[in-house]
């Protein structure tokens, strides 16, 4: 119960949205048995799939982990392709024939290791994914994916609050200078006062 409520502490107190991804992420890592713990958040303009936070023993893996710029989430890694696909969570288990994520960053330094992948979306957006990785099977078991999940949500939630408050931010700016505008507008009585004002 103490990792949830370090999470939601995080969630509350922190409005940039790439440290507060950081800052879960590596709570997870100092708290639980994870070798890595990472965000994928969705470009909405691109359609890519991109690294936004990442913490663990293995974050130098993160130098291993790139999309290519011109990428889109069905090609990024497969455990975060299916739970942005399928919009559930994806867990590599271990007890696969064959691995299904082969081109995973820790899987060369970590053979056996587990993966949970769970989709952050809220309202039917989706942020991203979230992904967590241990180093061998028996962690992801039922209680541990309900307290991922719950985390999950509460991340979600925090996303969309944050770019719910920059929606507004923006909106307040357009209707500040749409307010200056006319102030100017009115004021001056030629055009030619007008214009330097205006610019």
């Amino acid at each position: 119960l103490g990792i949830v409520a370090k999470v939601n502490r995080i969630i509350l107190r922190e409005d940039d949205r790439i440290k507060m991804l950081d800052g879960v992420c590596r709570i997870l890592v100092e708290h639980r048995d994870y070798i890595f713990a990472w965000v994928g958040l969705n470009d909405r303009d691109t359609g890519t799939l991109y690294l936004a936070a990442s913490s663990g023993p293995a974050s130098d893996l993160k130098e291993k982990f790139s999309l290519p710029a011109d990428a889109t989430p069905e090609f990024g890694p497969r455990c975060a392709v299916e739970a942005i696909k399928t919009n559930s969570p994806f867990l590599i288990d271990g007890t696969e024939d064959e691995d299904p994520c082969p081109d995973c960053p820790t899987r060369l330094d970590f053979p056996d290791r587990t993966t949970l992948a769970i989709p952050l979306a809220r309202n039917g957006t989706k942020f991203g994914v979230f992904v967590v990785h241990a180093t061998g099977p028996g962690i992801f078991h039922r209680q541990e994916r309900a307290l991922l999940k719950d985390l999950a949500e509460n991340v979600a939630y925090a996303l969309e609050k944050l770019e719910a408050d920059e929606g507004g931010k923006s909106r307040l700016e357009e209707v500040t200078l749409l307010n200056e505008i006319t102030r100017v507008a009115l004021q001056e009585t030629t055009i030619g006062d007008a214009l330097p004002l205006l610019a």
